[in-house]
């Protein structure tokens, strides 16, 4: 076994990584790790281009200056990498807001954030610093996450392009209101791909802000051995343009499917103090609506059957101020 060993030991030597010559370079290389190429800049010991490093570097600095190490804050939609540069938890049960789709684990979410309540929060918009993951806006993934910090939030300072430091506002939350009108006259089953659904009485653009469609998107039993497709919501706008919104829909559940059924830019503007703010940009009325579904790959299911229960035109509000 020695004579083994020591055949070995001469014929291969010593491994590379533990000569001393390599392990003084990798020393070096640890020692200079903060030393970034022409054109570059550190954070963290990241080397990063310069409109990342300066994002990155605005928020921090803010954070730092407003928060103790001990406050959580908010992110959305899932850019968590604020905190990590801060040193700042970041507040939510669900690691990232996009994954909390559903009844579940968005009523989890939310109550995970009501009982933190973090006094700041960092909303980076779409399309300017968010990508839509799966071609479904944050908006519609998770409708329910995004009203609470439409309600609870405003926006104070945009440090950078789309990026946006929202202040948790207790009056602008006791404030708000959200109201409905129906857009069906009866509650619709068997709708097929492809069958316009009109709408009665669409409120102008100026006086309503989402669709909500209440349906059950029941699949046959074979889509557990592949997946659900993708589900495609067509509107039909006043000015003769059709637009595509992708959707997602839990399958043979009851689901609510939120649209903004106009450029998602502008959700952005419902974080202003100013109500007047949020509604601006092209904005018209939606005529009626259709369902498709999108196969993601040749083991998508579509869906049998599509019920309907209502579309609502939802709107929301800020009550007069009492001061």
């Amino acid at each position: 076994m020695i004579i083994i060993l020591a055949l070995t030991g001469s014929l291969t030597g010593p491994n590379h990584l533990f000569l001393p010559r390599n392990l003084s370079h990798m020393n070096a290389t640890a020692a200079n790790l903060q030393a970034c190429p022409r054109g570059l800049y550190e954070i963290d010991q990241v080397c990063l281009l310069t409109e990342n490093f300066s994002k990155l570097q605005a928020v921090r600095d803010f954070l730092t200056q407003h928060t103790s190490p001990s406050d959580s804050i908010g992110v959305f939609p899932y850019q968590n990498i604020y905190g990590f540069v801060a040193r700042r938890q970041v507040a939510g049960e669900v690691l990232q807001h996009y994954a909390a789709a559903g009844d579940y684990l968005s009523s989890r979410q939310i109550e995970s954030l009501r009982k933190v309540q973090p006094a700041w929060a960092i909303y980076s918009a779409e399309p300017w610093q968010s990508v839509t993951m799966g071609e479904v806006t944050g908006f519609t993934r998770t409708p329910y996450i995004w009203l609470y910090w439409q309600r609870w939030y405003k926006d104070e300072l945009d440090p950078y392009p789309g990026v946006m430091l929202l202040h948790r506002d207790a009056e602008r939350g006791r404030r708000w209101s959200m109201t409905s009108t129906s857009l069906l006259t009866r509650p619709l089953s068997n709708v097929h791909q492809g069958e316009k659904i009109l709408l009665r009485g669409t409120p102008s653009g100026d006086d309503f802000d989402f669709i909500k469609i209440d349906l059950q998107a029941d699949y046959p039993w074979w889509w557990k051995l592949g997946k659900p497709s993708g589900f495609v919501v067509r509107l039909h706008l006043e000015n003769g343009e059709d637009r595509s919104v992708r959707a997602i829909v839990q399958p043979n559940h009851p689901y609510e499917v939120w649209i903004y059924p106009w450029e998602k830019a502008q959700l952005a503007n419902y974080f202003s103090p100013n109500m007047e703010e949020w509604r601006s940009g092209d904005r018209p009325r939606v005529q009626s609506l259709w369902f498709e579904s999108w196969p993601v790959d040749w083991i998508s299911v579509s869906p049998s059957r599509v019920t309907v229960r209502d579309v609502q035109a939802v709107k929301l509000l800020l009550q007069p101020s009492s001061k």
